[in-house]
């Protein structure tokens, strides 16, 4: 029997859906019904905001304290998100612009960033799971060009 990834065994110690399994036995990377999933465009494996949520409060973390820093219709929401967990606690920001964010709702958005950030971050699970907002093109020998990143839609849908 095949030891259980760092991944697999965070998402049963929470409860979290994984992805189904190919012929294989691995991951089938196309299956997006999971709370967590690979995501192609960008070769990381993402977290659903919901499965954060859920594990935030099985960890009993604190209410996040949130700072809005700017929110603006044109240049977007940045906001600092606190949240506490036993005797840590963590700071990140959380943003959304039209670089970056689809939808228009920049307030909503720069939260769950922010929040799921704190959560990963606390739990040392950031290694395992990203949210969108970190996606980086995975490149052999090419450095990432941030201005051409920011003006392109991480989603892939402008392919």
């Amino acid at each position: 029997m095949e030891e259980k990834s760092e991944r697999e065994i965070f998402a049963e110690k929470y409860g979290l859906k994984v992805p189904k399994r190919d012929e294989t036995g691995k991951f089938d990377l196309s299956d997006r019904s999971a709370d967590f999933y690979w995501h192609k465009q960008s070769g990381q494996w993402l977290i659903k905001h919901d499965a954060c949520e859920r594990i935030h409060a099985i960890e009993k973390m604190s209410n996040p304290e949130i700072n809005v820093i700017t929110d603006d219709n044109e240049s977007g929401t940045f906001m600092l998100i606190k949240v506490k967990h036993k005797d840590l606690e963590w700071q990140d920001v959380g943003e959304a612009t039209p670089q970056n964010c689809v939808s228009k709702f920049y307030r909503s958005m720069a939260f769950k960033r922010g929040l799921d950030r704190c959560v990963l971050k606390l739990l040392k699970a950031y290694e395992l799971f990203y949210s969108d907002a970190e996606i980086e093109p995975k490149t052999k020998d090419e450095k990432v060009n941030k201005k051409a990143k920011s003006e392109k839609d991480l989603d892939g849908h402008d392919e």
